[in-house]
């Protein structure tokens, strides 16, 4: 029994379901703890999507707050079928997230033992990709010249993948 449960822990899966926006295929993390987001730079690629002001705040685990651009309705698909979302927009991910409200108004059934995800009751298939945790881009917050060989605390922030 320890060998079992040390694997699952071993085992550093995130679940996604791909999910079609205006054409394109997009990989969606399904991720219970968190509010639906989606990148800045894949939003800016659709001309017809309108960002929104917003009063929405979010924070990260450790209280980090998220910068948020505004919001936008999302006309994602699963097959032919529309599942209009409002997502909050913001350069700080890198990847569409799905949270608990979106899979709570879509009725969703997630089956942990099978790893399968009803959506509105539509099966669908759910992909893993496993990894750890990795910084991609660091944006630094104002100009700064930093000499040859010398180290400068800046002030930055990273996005979240």
């Amino acid at each position: 029994m320890a060998t079992r449960s040390s694997k699952k822990m071993q085992d550093n899966a995130n679940v996604y379901v791909k999910i079609t926006l205006l054409g394109k295929e997009v990989p969606c993390l399904v991720d219970s703890g968190c509010e639906v987001t989606a990148p800045k730079l894949l939003i800016d690629r659709f001309s017809s999507i309108e960002i929104r002001p917003t009063t929405s705040k979010v924070w990260t685990v450790n209280s980090t707050p998220i910068r948020i651009d505004g919001e936008a309705q999302l006309p994602f698909y699963l097959n032919d079928y529309c599942l209009l979302t409002t997502a909050l927009v913001s350069e700080d991910v890198e990847e569409v997230m799905l949270g608990a409200d979106w899979l709570r108004d879509y009725g969703c059934i997630w089956n942990f033992r099978t790893g399968s995800l009803c959506i509105d009751g539509r099966p669908t298939i759910a992909l893993t990709r496993r990894g750890y945790i990795k910084c991609r881009r660091v944006l630094v917050q104002n100009y700064q010249e930093i000499p040859p060989r010398t180290q400068v605390d800046v002030a930055a922030r990273v996005t979240l993948l």
